[in-house]
């Protein structure tokens, strides 16, 4: 939306200023809306701007995606005594009062210890065959499997990392594996 009109006035300076006038008229219907964003914008920044005035917001915004290069997985991970997931031997029944107790949408399924992470089911694919019987009984073929990453990743990497692939839960694993 930005760089197509700084194209067009930079190759063809006499057809910009018609189509300058013509973007224009089209955006009168629209005015309401802009009037009613920049309102709200306005407030957010007399809310959150205070003595800092205009543009402390995005700075600040732009500082922590600079920090995201400088900062690991291991810093913002949950730690493993606080993991909740479930275990290949467990029943369906568990597994579904386990999702619905925990309140996640996706959780790890380990084998036996938390150390031996088997993959990650996803709720919605627990939710899409409660009501088929060879499904019920073997909830393990629903088992997706999980990226590990190193600890000591950083998490514009991890995040770009999640851009690309389907998963959006990693495994964190330090040097002994762990």
């Amino acid at each position: 939306a930005d760089l197509l009109p700084r194209l067009v006035a930079s190759i063809a300076p006499e057809v910009a200023r018609p189509v300058q006038r013509l973007a224009l008229r089209t955006l009168i219907p629209f005015q309401p809306l802009f009037r009613m964003v920049g309102w709200v914008e306005g407030r957010v920044r007399a809310h959150f701007g205070g003595k800092e005035g205009s543009g402390h917001l995005e700075r600040e915004m732009l500082g922590g995606v600079f920090e995201l290069a400088e900062t690991i997985v291991a810093e913002v991970m949950t730690p493993r005594i606080d993991i909740v997931g479930v275990d290949l031997s467990d029943s369906r029944e568990d597994v579904v009062s386990t999702l619905s107790r925990s309140e996640h949408a996706r959780l790890p399924v380990f084998e036996g210890q938390p150390d031996a992470v088997a993959g990650v089911v996803y709720a919605k694919d627990m939710l899409a065959h409660l009501d088929d019987a060879p499904t019920a009984a073997r909830w393990t073929t629903l088992i997706r499997p999980v990226p590990f990453v190193p600890e000591g990743k950083t998490l514009d990497r991890q995040l770009r990392d999640f851009q690309r692939g389907p998963s959006h839960l990693a495994v964190v694993v330090d040097e002994f594996g762990g």
